[in-house]
């Protein structure tokens, strides 16, 4: 089923579904037929996820479990692997392209954009180099970016400025978060409160869900490489019907979350124990599987957990997440202290700091004095490492994208887009520098360095662990002139 599909699927699936978006409608059952429903419903809910993974081969069974218990490996690539499967990819959009009106005018006006190999290459890895699902999921994704940023947005990357106040809003309202602590495998953790959506619009959440998606997590290269740990979490009161988001945000929410070049590495639902029945759930559970087809993965990496916080906060911590810095207390108490971190250390990285009152003022005040404090220490953390008190902006902290160039060694920063890109652009010199005298070579250098720069990518170095600030000129330059030589010696070979 490719994404168009469906999508459609999507709305006849939930328009028979009448129990989103209303209030409580029954009178509560007495608790011993309660709890006895819920664990029957638990397990109903629990036989939907095995049937889905009994489905799958013995080695993808194992692969699946692995993941969810947080001893899963890493995306294997080469960089020929890499160029072979742009190169698939680019076949498949010219023969697919027509089909796609919104692909072919954004390929008019941004071809640079969508032709990106970095772009491309988020969405083949999100569906683990399968080339078909990856161009389908990129058509999906370009029509989405065009129904709720505008046309005039899609050739371009988002920016904060974009969003309005009511984005602003859900953003700061805790909704999402990031985990400061990676898991046992070193992924990237995140929490989803559905209690936190207030009355949000459909369209607004599809923004917010769009920036911190594509904006934040997809960037950073172990989500790339090792996929996201996704974790579904009710705060609600057990003594309280948890609320039901509605319809058409539902809809929409899933069709979104189809068009962004994710991979769920790991799914946990984490629902409170309490005296009510789990049929809305289970329903919503259904739709999830029945829209999202024949692409399994996701399914087969959930488990549900059921329970009080404390024995929530105990399951997760037995599939490898660190319950010390998760949003919620032992109580099951949204934890200000840590609220909205995540998200002013990006603002902080962007240079963008100066937003910090506007962000106060629109609900993240306890927030906001907790990161800024943390912004200024990170800042300081770049200043003990060599930076100038006169030049700490030079030496601010920052959040790769996928268009910088990380210094540094191992297969992260190997095959982080922005590294592929820059080898790409230097091997275009190469001969043109063996063969130039020692002052032409200098010449190469910087010229390949203002190119990049052109570009708006970064050199960045990294000075603490996760902090990485921009590199100086003569680092810059260094790293430049190394892989020249590194192109020599391979080519001797």
């Amino acid at each position: 089923m490719n994404h168009q599909n469906r999508s459609s699927s999507l709305s006849s699936c939930l328009s028979q579904c009448n129990f989103l978006g209303t209030s409580n409608q029954h009178s509560t059952p007495n608790i011993e037929e309660s709890q006895e429903y819920t664990r029957q419903e638990m397990k109903d809910s629990e036989g939907m996820l095995a049937t889905e993974l009994n489905k799958l081969s013995l080695q993808e069974r194992n692969e699946a479990l692995e993941d969810i218990h947080c001893v899963g490996h890493d995306l294997e690539e080469t960089p020929e692997l890499v160029q072979e499967i742009l190169a698939k990819f680019d076949q498949t959009v010219q023969r697919q392209q027509k089909q796609d009106p919104t692909y072919q005018e954004v390929a008019k006006r941004h071809r640079a954009y969508v032709e990106d190999p970095s772009f491309r290459l988020k969405f083949l890895r999100a569906n683990m180099h399968n080339v078909g699902r990856a161009v389908s999921q990129m058509f999906h994704f370009l029509r989405n970016k065009a129904k709720y940023f505008g046309n005039d947005c899609v050739g371009r990357e988002i920016t904060f400025d974009d969003l309005n106040e009511e984005d602003r809003q859900l953003l700061l309202s805790g909704k999402y978060h990031i985990q400061k602590d990676k898991d046992r495998s070193g992924r990237v953790v995140m929490y989803s409160i559905p209690e936190l959506i207030g009355g949000a619009s459909a369209e607004s959440y599809c923004r917010v869900a769009y920036y911190v998606y594509f904006n934040i997590l997809i960037p950073i290269p172990e989500v790339q490489m090792k996929g996201l740990v996704y974790v579904l979490y009710d705060i609600s009161k057990k003594e309280k019907r948890p609320t039901m988001p509605h319809i058409n945000l539902t809809m929409a929410s899933i069709d979104m979350i189809l068009s962004l070049p994710i991979r769920f590495s790991a799914t946990h639902y984490c629902l409170k124990a309490r005296q009510e029945k789990l049929g809305p759930f289970n329903s919503v559970l259904k739709i999830v599987f029945k829209v999202v087809g024949d692409y399994s993965y996701c399914k087969v990496r959930s488990r549900m957990h059921y329970g009080s916080d404390t024995e929530l906060q105990y399951q997760l911590r037995s599939h490898g997440i660190n319950v010390d810095s998760i949003p919620i207390d032992a109580e099951g108490t949204l934890r200000e202290d840590i609220r909205n971190d995540w998200l002013y250390e990006r603002l902080a990285g962007m240079g963008r700091s100066s937003i910090f009152p506007a962000l106060v003022s629109a609900g993240g005040s306890k927030g906001a004095i907790a990161v800024n404090h943390d912004a200024e220490t990170l800042v300081g953390n770049a200043v003990a490492h060599g930076a100038s008190g006169n030049n700490v902006e030079k030496y601010s902290p920052i959040i790769p994208t996928d268009g910088d160039i990380l210094l540094g060694r191992g297969r992260l920063v190997q095959y982080n887009p922005g590294n592929i890109h820059f080898r790409g652009l230097a091997f275009k010199y190469r001969d043109a520098y063996d063969t130039a005298p020692g002052l032409r070579r200098k010449e190469i250098v910087s010229e390949v360095s203002g190119i990049i720069s052109s570009e708006g990518r970064r050199f960045l170095k990294q000075i603490d662990s996760g902090v990485w600030v921009k590199s100086n000129d003569k680092e810059t330059n260094t790293k430049i002139a190394q892989l020249f030589r590194e192109f020599r010696k391979f080519k001797n070979k």
